[in-house]
C-alpha cells in the first residue's frame, strides 16, 4: 500500500461530462500533490464549475477517474465530502452528513 504522502490530494484523469449535445469537459486531467496550493483558472465556459461540482460530489461524471486523497468520489462520497471544502454561490448542505460534518 502506498504511503499517504505519495497519494495526491486531488487526482483527475480523463474526466468528461456532457449536458445533452454540449460537451462541458473533454478528457481533463490534472493532479494536485498534498500540501500544494492549487488555482483552477480559465475563461467563462471552460468547465471550471462542472469540474468542481464533480469533485464535490454534486454532479456525476460521464467518464474518467476522480479521486480525493486516493478515494474515488463516486465510490466513497462521504469520505470525499469530509475532506473537501467548497464555498458555492448558493447554500448546499449534504443531507447524509451531520451538521458537524457539514461544517
Amino acid at each position: 500500500m502506498p504511503k499517504m504522502e505519495s497519494i495526491p490530494a486531488i487526482s483527475v484523469s480523463g474526466l468528461s461530462k456532457s449536458f445533452g449535445s454540449l460537451k462541458a469537459l473533454s478528457e481533463v486531467s490534472f493532479s494536485v500533490p498534498r500540501g500544494e496550493v492549487f488555482a483552477y483558472l480559465g475563461p467563462n465556459g471552460a468547465g471550471k464549475t462542472t469540474t468542481i461540482r464533480i469533485l464535490a460530489g454534486l454532479l456525476h461524471r460521464d467518464a474518467g477517474e476522480v479521486s480525493i486523497c486516493g478515494a474515488d468520489v463516486a465510490q466513497e462520497p462521504v469520505f470525499e465530502k469530509e475532506r473537501i471544502g467548497v464555498v458555492p454561490d448558493e447554500s448546499n448542505l449534504y443531507p447524509e452528513l451531520t451538521c458537524r460534518r457539514n461544517l
